[in-house]
This record gives C-alpha cells, sequence and structure tokens, in this order.
C-alpha cells in the first residue's frame, strides 16, 4: 500500500519536530502526535497508520 501524501506529510513534520525538541520516549511522541493528528486533515486510516509507526517505533 502506499502511503498518501498527506500522511508523508504529516510523519515528516513530526519526525522533524522529534528531532527538534529530542522527543526520545514513547509516550510523549504518541502524546504530542495526538494533539497534532486531531488538527490534522488525515482521515481514519491514515491517523491511525502514524500511530502505528510511532508505537512500534518508525518514526
Amino acid at each position: 500500500m502506499e502511503k498518501s501524501a498527506n500522511l508523508k506529510d504529516a510523519e515528516r513534520e513530526l519526525q522533524k519536530t522529534f528531532e527538534k525538541e529530542k522527543m526520545n520516549d514513547k509516550d510523549t511522541k504518541l502524546l504530542y502526535a495526538i494533539g497534532y493528528l486531531k488538527a490534522s486533515k488525515l482521515d481514519k486510516d491514515d491517523t491511525i497508520t502514524v500511530i502505528k509507526h510511532i508505537f512500534f517505533e518508525e518514526i
């Protein structure tokens, strides 16, 4: 399954923020991402994909 452009953008932005703010803790990343994703225009499937990628430490 190919990632949508919005999904790629969201993951890229989150990765930049995690690196900039030195977020290494998975819980902190998930909490930040939930707030970010609530404000985003991603559909439900893309939102769940981002959360899974953070949970399994892919981003």
